[in-house]
């Protein structure tokens, strides 16, 4: 058992200390992932659910709570090119969405302030998007698991004007995700805009593709 710690390791204050009271208390081995670090393992994890030429550009987005990774690369050669966002689904409901529900208003100011973290951001050209994490899978019950440009626009006037009670109760998903499900989608429809292509939403990404990787290890070991 490995014991991987994301952004609230890495942006905090105290991550040093986060990992070592986990470490000692699970008595396992504990890491802060790096950003570059994060993307990749949710880069092969991806793949794996969802098999491609070995040749094809591929994009994976995983936003998280506290930031937001994007991965460009091929089955074959593997990650080429690797971008995270300190903006995640829980900094931007808790700094812009927190109403309930937000507001059209409050979605388009959070368009903008997304825009302005993505400034610079010029990822090569994918022929496929692949979508991860847990706001993507919360969305695909709402806009299905194709997310373009269409189905992410009007999940974004859904959720600005639905309380997150309703939405729970509607689509079955859980309350604490339905609060911060308009902040990932926001984001999940810029990134869609500058990637170019839809989102394909899997069910696997980070975790997987580090279970991936501590077997690899383990057999190299062997």
């Amino acid at each position: 058992v490995e014991v991987l710690i994301t952004s609230p390791g890495r942006q905090a204050g105290n991550g040093a200390e986060l990992r070592r009271v986990i470490e000692e208390a699970s008595s396992c081995p504990a890491r802060i992932l790096t950003a570059s670090e994060e993307g990749q393992l949710a880069f092969v994890g991806a793949l794996s659910a969802a098999p491609m030429p070995a040749n094809r550009r591929v994009a994976v987005v995983d936003v998280g709570g506290g930031s937001a990774q994007v991965v460009v690369g091929t089955r074959r050669d593997g990650p080429e090119w690797v971008r995270s966002i300190d903006l995640g689904s829980q900094r931007l409901t808790s700094r812009m969405l927190s109403d309930d529900p937000p507001g059209a208003a409050a979605i388009a100011a959070a368009c903008d302030e997304v825009e302005r973290y993505l400034d610079g951001f010029d990822p090569p050209a994918p022929r496929a998007t692949l979508a991860v994490g847990g706001s993507a899978r919360a969305l695909k019950r709402i806009a299905g698991t194709r997310l373009g440009a269409h189905e992410l626009e009007d999940a974004m006037a859904l959720l600005a004007e639905t309380p997150i009670a309703k939405l729970s109760r509607r689509y079955g998903i859980d309350e604490d995700r339905a609060r911060t499900l308009a902040a990932g989608t926001v984001i999940l429809a810029e990134l869609q805009h500058r990637l170019g292509t839809s989102m394909k939403v899997v069910r696997k990404g980070l975790r997987d593709g580090a279970v991936l990787a501590l077997a690899a290890e383990h057999a190299a070991a062997a």
